[in-house]
Formats: structure tokens, sequence, C-alpha cells
């Protein structure tokens, strides 16, 4: 019997076979001569049963306390997955979990925003123009939602401030952003 990486063969010339017969070889054999394979096995094995958490971050209520603009984190995968930022318009006092199923607003995690209650029926929700959006609804739950993709961060955003100094001290636009941020 004679093998290799790829396969074995076996030798079947006394039972009135061909002289060999080429075997598919176990997938593990296969690993060192495909790298990338280690790395997917290793990746599903991690991320077998992983699911993903909700987290609250914050609820501002509306001017008569009907409504709060609740902002919540989903994060998913495990140690390679990613995170998204929702924003859901839900009764005031509601429990968290009840919450975040039909959200109003979603973008990629990692964005500073801003909720501002103009009246009990109006939200304006500010976010950083580069932000990865993917969901933006006009109203929820009779709330009309207005959204404002800001080029300059506003002062109470501190990660994006920070990314703006770094950009503008490696040249990067946008150069006529104050430092200190722009009020809303």
């Amino acid at each position: 019997m004679s093998g290799g990486v790829g396969g074995a063969e076996r030798q079947l010339s006394r039972l009135g076979g061909p002289a060999s017969v080429r075997m598919r070889a176990h997938f593990l054999a296969m690993i060192p001569r495909h790298p990338f394979l280690a790395l997917g096995v290793g990746l599903l094995l991690t991320c077998l049963g992983c699911t993903g958490d909700f987290h609250e971050r914050r609820r501002v209520p509306s001017p008569d306390r009907t409504f709060e603009a609740l902002e919540y984190s989903y994060m998913w995968g495990g140690a390679p997955g990613g995170a998204s930022t929702y924003v859901d318009i839900v009764a005031a006092s509601s429990p968290f979990g009840t919450a975040g199923h039909n959200a109003a607003f979603g973008m990629e995690f990692g964005y500073d925003l801003t909720l501002t209650w103009q009246s009990s029926l109006h939200l304006v929700l500010a976010y950083p123009k580069g932000a990865r959006v993917f969901l933006q609804s006009p109203s929820k739950a009779g709330v009309t939602i207005d959204y404002v993709a800001r080029r300059c961060p506003e002062p109470s955003w501190k990660g994006e401030l920070s990314m703006l100094k770094w950009n503008q001290s490696n040249g990067f636009r946008p150069k006529d952003c104050p430092a200190e941020g722009v009020e809303p």
C-alpha cells in the first residue's frame, strides 16, 4: 500500500481489479496543502453556536414622556463578528427585551449619533455623513423622524472628534471642521 497527501493508492491486482485505485484522503489531510481551509475550519468551529447579543445604550424621552428613543447595539458572531447600532421608538418605560426587533434606524457600529426631540411626535437623528447606514424609516409609532448626515462632528461625538483630529493632522479632509465640533 502506498499513498500521498492527496490520496492513497491500494494495490488490487490480486483481486482481479485494476493495478491501483486512487482513494480520497480525509479532509483534515488536506490542511497542509490548503492553509486557508485550516483557517476556515477553525473559524467555523469557533463560531458554532455563536448568537447575537442586544445591549441597551441609552434612552432619550420625548418632551411629554410618552415615547423614548431607544439606542441599542447588536453584537454578533463571536470574535470575528461585527456589531450594529439601532434606534427604535418605544413606549416610555417599556422593558428592553420588547424592543429591538423593528428598529427605525440602523447603522454599522462605531459611530456616534445625536437624538433630539423637536416635539412629542418629532425626532431628529443626526449621524456622521461617512457612517454606513442600512435602515432609515421616515416614521415609527406615529413619530416622524428626520435624519441629518453631518459632515462635521458635533461636540458630544468624542470618537468622531478624535478621528477628525487624526484626519486633519494627516492631511485628510475635512479641514474646515472646528476641532471642538459643530453645534447641532
